[in-house]
């Protein structure tokens, strides 16, 4: 249940930021009670968590110096849900890598959705559920809001490397190529410069890298 609700934070960022914070915190605070009652507090001592910690207090101090303290303080001092919820997925994958199975589909069904959707819209004017293109930029989705380039962006390479980590058949290899190709299309065609740029730049280290892998 947990991996379930872990994963279904990135089908749910397109809804908006509410709900994936709502999943994220509430596991945090679980993870929280969870470690306490099974006496298992050692997992935050590790040195990534204690950088994260170090950030975040950096943060709350900022805040702390800042005009409006208490609108500040919002933001920062739950920030530490965050590192939480990444000692979760730490611990979550050393139980079951099966975890990143679910988030490998989770992202795989998301842009296969995104792809249908996002060319439905290129080519009618409007998505599945009626939003119109305002302009030649395509949003499906997000409506209003242009980040669905920012959006394939940030996960490609998440995706890439889940499909690297699992073990897989011959024909699913063709469908995430292909899938990741109509992704490059989307993203060019939601009009996002940059996206599209760090899309490009990602995919150069990512061919770098793995090229160099498979030599080794």
């Amino acid at each position: 249940i947990v991996c379930l609700l872990a994963s279904s934070i990135v089908p749910f960022l397109v809804t908006g930021p509410f709900i994936p914070d709502l999943i994220l915190s509430s596991l945090s605070i679980w993870f929280l009670y969870y470690c306490v009652k099974k006496k298992i507090l050692k997992i935050f001592k590790n040195k990534y968590f204690l950088v994260f910690i170090i950030f975040w207090i950096f943060c709350v101090l900022s805040s702390l110096l800042s005009d409006e303290i208490l609108f500040s303080l919002k933001s920062s001092i739950f920030y530490i849900r965050i590192g939480i919820f990444a000692i979760l997925i730490s611990y979550l994958i050393d139980l079951n890598k099966k975890i990143l199975v679910f988030f490998y589909y989770a992202i795989a069904i998301t842009f296969l959705i995104l792809v249908i959707d996002g060319f439905f819209q290129h080519f009618t004017g409007y998505n599945i559920l009626g939003y119109s293109k305002y302009t030649i930029r395509v949003s499906s989705f997000f409506g209003d809001e242009y980040i669905l380039g920012s959006y394939l962006t940030r996960l490609s390479p998440l995706f890439f490397a889940l499909f690297i980590v699992r073990e897989k058949k011959k024909f699913e290899s063709y469908f995430f190529f292909i899938l990741l190709f109509l992704v490059s299309i989307l993203i060019f065609l939601s009009g996002e410069r940059a996206a599209f740029f760090l899309f490009f730049l990602s995919s150069v280290f990512i061919i770098f890298f793995f090229s160099s892998y498979k030599y080794q």
